[in-house]
């Protein structure tokens, strides 16, 4: 007989019923639906389950943070290349061109990029230096806040930097117009062929680091903007249109301002790109002057003076003498004729120049205007810069520009910036804002658009909002203008009276001529 173990068996019952939820509602045992409906089952209340979705940005303008370096320079990053590499570039209005040191883009790194052997070494001139290096094409991502502006770009490596310090920057993104670029399609460009939103960009310059900054988007969007940041309507912003010029001046941001200073007009000075009315009516017409034609057919002017040819062949060296005398006088004497009667300056937005540059001829008429008689012992021109006594701003008189119907003026003491050096001595000397070169226009640099925002739309308009403005008519009384400019306004005048006069004469050898063979 075995003997076992006695085992207790225990059933335990586990209560499967499920609990209702606190937010759950109960549908009672039975439902009565409405006549003519089935039973349904009991309607169970699901959460809803949140799922990360992309964020859609909620604004059309793309914001470009800009690093203010000293006031003089203002840096924006780029990244290029397939390793995003992220490079600091100065926002330019007065070029087109990308480029970037070969430093620090290496090509070889990038798997995107794409040579263009064809175009060789590629030289870019700038106002104080040059880079020279070779092109090609890759994807360049301006990092702006939503959403980077990313497009295929072409652009040129620097591998020859000569006179621009690169310690403070990687290269330069030119905004500028087509004609100043030198690659197929500049950066404008492709940004308005790659996002159809962004069709404009302002700029808004602040001494301040973190208010400075660049927008792109929509036109409309970017005019309520600058209003509001300026707390000026829209409709008083000056509306100006882009100057459309040929050689040197196309590309650039070119407009048309009345400057003033102390009451006094500034002169413009000799603009090659545009021809008065009056002198083209006199070529037109003295040119083709043929003289007057005798009973027999010919020129007697012409056969007593030249020879006893044919009435044709001296009307043409008549015509072509006449032709060429006016065309001297209009390229010698016609751009002094026009500035005679010009009430504006063309002028240049250009971000990339920290100063106010001032054609030469008309620099020695503002500095007397603005600073009178401190200017000879109290400043001194270094490098075609100006540099005064630090004390001169407060006596410095201010440079008004005069947009439309309110007027925007620049006080010296806006201007002045210290460089921690004496002149004449033992003044501590400040840089005046202001300097020289042998140019046809003006340039506007970060001095004067420090106080503005300014939209640009790349159709050929440029929209400015002056941060402090006033209302006040624009002087009458103009600068002194020299004496030989109404040389050729007399001489202009005289020659529709030589033409009579020599017509006169004709038809006095014509009736002679014609008693004489009468008789």
């Amino acid at each position: 007989m075995s003997h076992g173990v006695a085992v207790s068996t225990e059933v335990v019952q586990i209560s499967l019923q499920r609990h209702r939820r606190p937010t759950e509602r109960r549908w009672p045992a039975k439902t009565w639906l409405l006549p003519g409906f089935s039973w349904g089952p009991p309607w169970q209340w699901q959460p809803k389950i949140w799922q990360p979705q992309a964020r859609r940005p909620t604004s059309s303008l793309r914001r470009v943070h800009l690093q203010d370096l000293g006031d003089l320079q203002y840096i924006a990053e780029v990244s290029i290349g397939s390793s995003s590499s992220t490079f600091r570039l100065i926002l330019d209005t007065g070029s087109s061109d990308l480029w970037v040191s070969g430093e620090q883009f290496i090509p070889s790194l990038s798997d995107t990029w794409t040579p263009l052997p064809q175009a060789g070494l590629v030289k870019l001139d700038y106002g104080q230096g040059e880079v020279e290096g070779i092109v090609g094409v890759d994807k360049a991502c301006l990092l702006a806040k939503p959403v980077p502006l990313c497009v295929e770009q072409e652009f040129l490596v620097a591998k020859q930097v000569s006179d621009l310090s690169l310690n403070t920057f990687d290269g330069i993104l030119g905004l500028g117009l087509p004609g100043l670029s030198h690659a197929n399609q500049d950066f404008v460009q492709s940004l308005a062929r790659s996002y159809r939103e962004v069709q404009c960009f302002s700029f808004s310059l602040n001494r301040e680091d973190s208010k400075s900054f660049a927008l792109f988007g929509p036109c409309a969007k970017l005019l309520r903007k600058a209003a509001k940041e300026t707390h000026l309507p829209e409709e008083q912003a000056a509306l100006l249109s882009v100057q459309r010029l040929f050689g040197f001046a196309r590309g650039w941001w070119l407009v048309s301002l009345a400057i003033s200073c102390d009451g006094t007009r500034i002169w413009q000075g000799p603009d090659m790109y545009s021809i008065c009315g009056l002198e083209v009516a006199a070529l037109l017409l003295l040119s083709l002057y043929p003289g007057r034609r005798s009973s027999r057919g010919q020129s007697s002017d012409c056969r007593k003076r030249v020879c006893n040819a044919c009435f044709a062949l001296c009307s043409f060296f008549q015509a072509l003498v006449l032709m060429l005398l006016l065309i001297a006088l209009l390229v010698l004497l016609a751009p002094m004729v026009v500035n005679a009667f010009q009430s504006k300056v063309l002028v240049a937005l250009d971000t990339g120049t920290s100063l106010i540059v001032i054609p030469t001829e008309n620099f020695q008429q503002v500095a007397d205007a603005m600073f009178g008689l401190r200017l000879r012992d109290s400043c001194v021109l270094s490098n075609s810069e100006l540099l005064c006594a630090c004390e001169v701003a407060a006596e410095a008189k201010a440079l008004d520009f005069h947009l439309g119907d309110v007027r925007l003026s620049l006080h010296p003491l806006q201007m002045f910036a210290n460089v921690n050096a004496e002149i004449l001595g033992d003044q501590p000397a400040c840089r005046s804002g202001l300097a020289t070169q042998d140019l046809r226009f003006w340039i506007l640099g970060d001095v004067f658009l420090r106080q503005a925002v300014v939209v640009h739309d790349p159709r050929g308009n440029v929209s400015i909002f002056p941060r402090e403005t006033s209302r006040s008519p624009l002087p009458v009384t103009t600068a002194a203008v020299p004496a030989s400019t109404w040389t050729p306004v007399l001489l202009m005048l005289a020659l529709p009276l030589a033409a009579a006069r020599l017509d006169a004469r004709s038809r006095e050898d014509g009736e002679l001529e014609q008693r004489l063979l009468a008789t």
